[in-house]
């Protein structure tokens, strides 16, 4: 027995598999990328994997095959696209080279469109401003910028606020977010960020020294 979870990764290039799961294994994939090997996933014997706010794309083979009656498989809101031979199949009872397609419910939110990486070619994942993985993922799921969750290992960055407290919206709240906050308090350069929802950080649409010492409190927790 075994198991692995994932999140936030891309494998690629794979020989064989990205991925694969045998005997007793188990494990989470979530927002993760499989582009560009022979099989992007494959499970044996009595795995059991749980998929969400994946792609599985430009695959040699297949973007998920399964082996055998006794795996488990559980995805939801996942895409597929342009996997050479087939998106997902599935070999019962797991001898000889009979493939058959793995179906998929409706209420399993997956997309087969594609995910307009930026340079998929050269390695670039991130999504570009019209892809269909934007705000598609599992609603349960929040996004750094606060919104619904995105397909893929790279999260779409929205324009607008990211987190209160992120004043100069690099992902990270650091004491660069107070010189900023003091910034715009005082007013004392060009170089301030126009106000914003990030900036007030106690939410009383009152931007002052209290907004400071909040943020202060909240790098120090």
């Amino acid at each position: 027995p075994s198991s692995l979870d994932i999140e936030h990764c891309t494998i690629t290039n794979g020989l064989y598999y990205g991925l694969s799961f045998g005997g007793l294994s188990e494990g989470n994939i979530t927002n993760c990328n499989f582009i560009n090997t022979n099989f992007g996933l494959k499970l044996f014997d009595v795995s059991n994997v749980n998929i969400t706010n994946s792609i599985f794309s430009n695959n040699t083979t297949y973007g998920i095959g399964v082996y055998g009656e006794s795996p488990i498989l559980n995805i939801s809101y996942s895409l597929f696209w342009d996997n050479q031979n087939d998106d997902h199949m599935e070999n019962c009872p797991g001898w000889g080279n009979i493939w058959t397609q793995l179906e998929f419910l409706p209420e399993c939110e997956v997309l087969y469109e594609n995910p307009l990486f930026v340079d998929l070619n050269n390695y670039d994942f991130s999504l570009n401003d019209n892809s269909p993985c934007i705000n598609t993922g599992n609603p349960n799921i929040i996004d750094i910028d606060n919104s619904i969750s995105d397909i893929g290992a790279n999260t779409y960055i929205q324009e607008n606020c990211l987190i209160i407290g992120d004043i100069n919206n690099d992902l990270f709240i650091n004491i660069l977010d107070v010189v900023q906050l003091v910034c715009f308090i005082l007013e004392s350069s060009s170089d301030c960020l126009e106000y914003n929802e990030c900036n007030d950080i106690n939410n009383d649409n009152i931007i002052n020294v209290i907004d400071i010492i909040t943020l202060v409190n909240i790098i120090i927790n």
